[in-house]
């Protein structure tokens, strides 16, 4: 009966040592996870492969606010309506250091005054390409674009009256974020961007120069192997200038995503 029970103690002695074990390596295992870098095509880069590649497609809301300012410093308010954002991204890999990208995207919307004034209600677009690198430096990345564009602009006559024209303009981008996992699969990627903006052709008020800021995170589904789910949340600031006057435009955007 003695011997019974020692072997009985014993077992659960043992069963509750190895319990604790497994709870033991589980938390030890939990920070490693969460540091480990964010890639896509983790198996192929990891074996080295030359090539590796990787497409996303977004679309979603897209909120503006227009604030155009003259010389005497009066100001002209406007908010978008029925605002949509479609974006198509390829990346391609040259290294695990080294990645070349291509960015297009397009956005359309309506205009409104804040002060119920009439404005012309056709539908805005802008367009803009863009393509460049970025550099993997573990969980931290650099990276740089030069975009062309078309966009909405506005200004003010001598007569007080507001006209609006799609201006070409070229943007360099340089953009830094961080990618890091909360708990595999789950990856959160923060950015901050900033751009020079300059017109490439000729304006009624002569040159526009300016200056964009976007910054945002994603938070998105990253398993091997498999499509990518997730959602982009940025804001975006620009801020235009020339001769007469400056406008000033701030854009947030809601951006769920795929990518393959």
């Amino acid at each position: 009966m003695k011997g019974a029970l020692l072997l009985f103690l014993v077992f659960c002695f043992s069963a509750e040592a190895k319990l604790r074990r497994g709870v033991t390596d589980v938390r030890r295992r939990e920070p490693r996870e969460t540091r480990n870098t964010v890639r896509i095509n983790d198996t192929e880069l990891n074996d080295g492969l030359f090539g590796s590649s990787k497409v996303s497609f977004k679309a979603g809301p897209d909120f503006q606010r227009y604030d155009l300012e003259n010389l005497t410093q009066e100001k002209d308010s406007f908010y978008s309506i029925d605002g949509i954002n479609f974006q198509i991204n390829y990346d391609y890999w040259l290294s695990e250091m080294l990645v070349l990208k291509h960015s297009t995207s397009f956005s359309r919307y309506q205009l409104r005054r804040y002060d119920g004034l009439p404005l012309n209600n056709e539908e805005k677009k802008q367009y803009a390409y863009s393509y460049g690198g970025e550099l993997v430096l573990g969980n931290f990345y650099l990276g740089y674009q030069m975009a062309k564009e078309r966009r909405t602009w506005m200004y003010e006559t001598s007569f007080n009256d507001i006209v609006e024209r799609r201006v070409k303009t070229n943007a360099h981008r340089f953009e830094v974020g961080y990618r890091l996992y909360i708990y595999k699969p789950i990856a959160l990627d923060f950015f901050y961007r900033y751009s020079f903006l300059k017109n490439r052709a000729d304006t009624p008020v002569g040159d526009l120069k300016g200056s964009e800021t976007a910054f945002g995170f994603k938070v998105f589904w990253n398993k091997e192997e498999e499509a990518q789910y997730g959602i982009e949340f940025n804001e975006i600031i620009t801020n235009i200038s020339w001769g007469t006057g400056t406008l000033r435009n701030k854009t947030f955007q809601i951006l769920p995503f795929v990518s393959f």
